[in-house]
């Protein structure tokens, strides 16, 4: 792999070997891939989240492994610093600046079906939470504003309205991950590889 870069896989099993010093990240659907889960693994069910199921199919090259520099990876012209690709079951926004985010243009929003992990890479970070208010006032909760390191990662449940502020000069990297892909994105034109995958349920509207 050369440099940054994300390498996307079919299903299967794989030997990884890192032969100089550097950093690697798994991410997959199937919560076996490292091994056995652990007593804390993150494995409870909410029925506010879609199924990942199988909603893409590869058509392009299938069977083969797919790594994409990142610095090839074009940033959409009406998304600012965001890079797009996917997989079968997967969306990954990368998501990479300098020095400290411009907290007058933050975006503060919240998914009704998807579950958002976000993984800080590189930089620290701080994750703006907040629980929607209810009828029921004695359920409201106070803001969170979680500070995040590299090597960390943040889910963000349904509902919950979130922005994450890069703090601190330096670069900063986070990978925002989201199980299905994202209809949305791939209809607006930003995910970089969608023309190698085809829908194999109705898109979303």
């Amino acid at each position: 792999m050369p440099g940054q870069a994300i390498a996307i896989v079919p299903p299967g099993t794989y030997t990884l070997t890192v032969p100089e010093a550097g950093e690697v990240f798994v991410l997959a659907t199937d919560s076996t891939v490292a091994g056995e889960v652990p007593d804390d693994h993150h494995t409870g069910h909410d029925p506010r989240i879609r199924a990942v199921g199988r909603p893409y199919q590869r058509v392009a090259r299938r069977g083969e492994v797919r790594i994409h520099p990142v610095a090839s990876i074009p940033i959409p012209p009406d998304n600012g610093r965001l890079r797009f690709v996917q997989s079968e079951t997967m969306s990954l926004n990368w998501v990479e600046y300098d020095g400290v985010r411009d907290r007058s243009a933050l975006s503060p929003h919240a998914h009704t079906d998807f579950e958002q992990a976000s993984l800080a890479i590189e930089g620290a970070f701080i994750h703006h939470l907040r629980t929607p208010w209810g009828r029921n006032a004695d359920l409201w909760q106070e803001d969170q504003h979680l500070v995040a390191g590299p090597a960390s990662v943040m889910i963000i449940p349904p509902e919950i309205v979130h922005t994450t502020e890069g703090s601190g000069g330096g670069r900063h990297v986070l990978v925002d991950v989201f199980a299905p892909p994202r209809d949305d994105f791939i209809a607006r034109g930003w995910v970089f590889n969608a023309d190698e995958y085809v829908a194999l349920a109705p898109v979303a509207a």
